[in-house]
């Protein structure tokens, strides 16, 4: 042994760098090009290594160094400035670890040394790692002398020995040796975020978990990230169901499937073990990727009309709450269906941009849309019971009375508008996360899509959202056949008492008030959501071209709900006017202030310029 480091050592000073040329930086520095000039930095990514005996030559002398700075590089020095920078040639040798570390055989890593030697190593430029590597085999090695030389490898010290890390174009040797898929490429991590970043200490350890069979014997490693072309969400083991066999098989219950699936550790997709040092993480964790899947079709055309539609309930709530509309009970019904509706609206437009299934986040968010569709539905119930109650009936009252009415009756809606959708949203969220129910009643939400998700032979969708939206559908049919039956028969009465003269324009007109009329509450009071209701129970996707589109005309028309409450209850001459009133009164306001303003700062200056005569 003692023979051969005096070999290595010959060597390298023999390279050519080690008598005349040092390191341009302290180890674990390189060089930064800044501007016309150059500055030694801390090599964060640890992908290079210059290897000599001198360092610091930037700093220290004058004369030439060896350097990374983009590529391997030689230097001259003169007065701490490189005034000549030339590419250098030469072999470069393939290290496992960064300069300063050696392998941890056990946990695929890198451990550090107390010191920056490695005679080993017979020439003076280091490259790193084997980062674009998918699949990589380890093969112990008792010395370095006379190994083969061919394909992509790095070589390394340990604590035993030296290690022949290989990189694999296939994955036959998985055949022989249980693999084991890593989510990051070989020396990466999740590192305060989400994205793969060098750390080279981690690797993979997998007596980090019970649901690992025979977790110390040898294993390869397949990195899998390079062929996600989705999103890796954590797997909690207090969640899922799932066991990594002895023979690197993955076994998970697959919910949509209701049964046990097996994953093949040489699967592009699927499961994958990575060391995550993020928030309140900070350990070996299991992970899902979960592809990308293209939105149904009608996501992309009603994205837009859901967008326009949060705009459009924006402008009615503030327009409303600055004239003081929600002093009446309607205008504070109108309000809350407003803020439940744009919430909806919000959050199925955030989570067509943004979230993937299996996300925390995106259980969040689909516990928050059972909620808020439930919440418009009721306050739509309740705004087509109060238009009822008020146009289409005979029971009225009025004065001191009324006003306490109105506050009993708006605690009533209250709690029915918010209260029976919290009600809902948390037995749901109990069933799903407890198995009181059979799977095939059990809700699961966020598993393959951010809501209550549809799967064959699962009824929870049907039971817990379809049925009660229906069911509210009808009574506001109900409701509005009532209202305007009622509204017609007292119209055509008044009419009959005025009218004198049976002219056709005269009946044009009133024939057109009444259609108004009937659309107008038919949009108010939803009548439009029924045939959203009524196909949320069939699956229009799977029955040809023609259901398909019919489905996306109908939610696109149900998706500008804002822009026809805008219409109706904004685009009125009595909004209109009392809009410019409460502008002219702010400007009346600003234009008064600014003039107080103006004739004190003038009283002062005359005043101070009368003191300023008498001195």
């Amino acid at each position: 042994m003692l023979l051969l480091i005096a070999i290595n050592l010959f060597s390298l000073w023999e390279s050519g760098y080690g008598e005349s040329y040092g390191k341009c930086c302290k180890n674990g520095e390189i060089l930064q090009e800044i501007g016309d000039s150059y500055k030694c930095v801390p090599d964060y990514v640890k992908r290079h290594g210059v290897l000599v005996p001198r360092v610091d030559v930037l700093e220290n002398s004058t004369g030439e160094c060896v350097e990374f700075s983009t590529d391997f590089y030689q230097f001259e020095i003169s007065g701490k400035i490189i005034i000549k920078k030339e590419p250098i040639k030469d072999e470069i040798f393939p290290k496992c670890c960064p300069v300063g570390y050696i392998y941890n055989e056990k946990k695929h890593s890198c451990d550090k040394k107390n010191t920056y030697e490695h005679n080993f190593i017979k020439t003076t430029l280091i490259a790193v790692g084997l980062p674009r590597c998918r699949s990589i085999l380890d093969t112990k090695m008792d010395s370095i002398e006379n190994f083969e030389t061919e394909g992509d490898y790095c070589i390394d010290e340990t604590s035993t020995g030296f290690i022949r890390r290989e990189c694999k174009n296939n994955t036959d040797f998985c055949n022989y040796i249980k693999c084991i898929k890593k989510c990051c490429p070989d020396g990466k991590s999740y590192v305060n975020s989400n994205k793969c970043s060098d750390s080279y200490v981690n690797g993979i350890d997998l007596e980090f978990s019970e649901k690992i069979d025979q977790p110390n014997e040898p294993f390869g490693i397949i990195h899998n990230t390079t062929l996600c072309d989705g999103k890796f969400y954590l797997m909690n083991e207090s969640r899922y169901i799932f066991n990594l066999e002895k023979n690197g098989e993955f076994k998970y219950w697959k919910n949509t499937t209701n049964s046990f699936v097996i994953e093949k550790p040489t699967d592009t997709t699927g499961y994958c073990i990575e060391h995550a040092h993020r928030h309140n993480m900070n350990g070996y964790f299991f992970f899902n990727c979960i592809p990308n899947t293209p939105p149904k079709p009608k996501f992309r055309y009603t994205k837009w009309p859901k967008i326009l539609s949060c705009i459009f309930l924006s402008l009615t709530i503030i327009i409303y709450v600055l004239l003081k509309q929600t002093k009446k009970l309607f205008g504070k019904i109108l309000i809350n269906y407003c803020v439940g509706t744009l919430c909806l609206y919000a959050l199925l437009t955030y989570t067509q941009f943004d979230l993937q299934p299996k996300d925390i986040s995106c259980h969040i968010v689909g516990y928050m849309l059972i909620f808020f569709a439930s919440v418009s539905y009721t306050w739509l119930n309740v705004m087509c019971w109060d238009i009822w109650f008020t146009f289409g009936t005979t029971k009225h009252s009025i004065g001191t009375y009324r006003q306490r009415n109105d506050m009993k009756k708006l605690l009533g809606y209250m709690v029915y508008g918010w209260g029976a959708p919290l009600i809902l949203t948390l037995v749901v969220f109990g069933f799903s996360v407890t198995d009181v129910l059979p799977t095939s009643f059990k809700p699961y939400v966020g598993t393959t899509a951010c809501f209550l998700v549809a799967m064959q032979g699962n009824y929870a969708l049907l039971i817990f959202l379809r049925l009660p939206h229906l069911v509210i559908q009808l009574v506001n049919t109900f409701l509005f056949i009532r209202t305007i039956l009622y509204c017609l028969r007292i119209k055509n009465e008044i009419e009959r008492i005025n009218d004198t003269k049976n002219e056709k324009k005269a009946k044009f007109n009133k024939d057109k008030e009444k259609l108004y009329l009937i659309l107008k509450l038919a949009v108010i009071m939803g009548i439009t959501f029924i045939m959203d209701t009524v196909t949320g129970f069939v699956d229009m996707n799977n029955l040809g071209t023609f259901w398909m589109t019919v489905e996306i005309v109908i939610d696109s028309i149900n998706c500008l709900q804002g822009v026809y409450i805008f219409v109706i209850f904004i685009c009125k001459k009595s909004i209109y006017h009392d809009f410019m009133k409460k502008l002219y009164v702010i400007k009346r306001e600003t234009y008064l202030n600014n003039t107080d303003s103006f004739v004190s700062t003038t009283h002062i200056s005359l005043k101070q310029n009368k003191n300023d005569e008498y001195k």
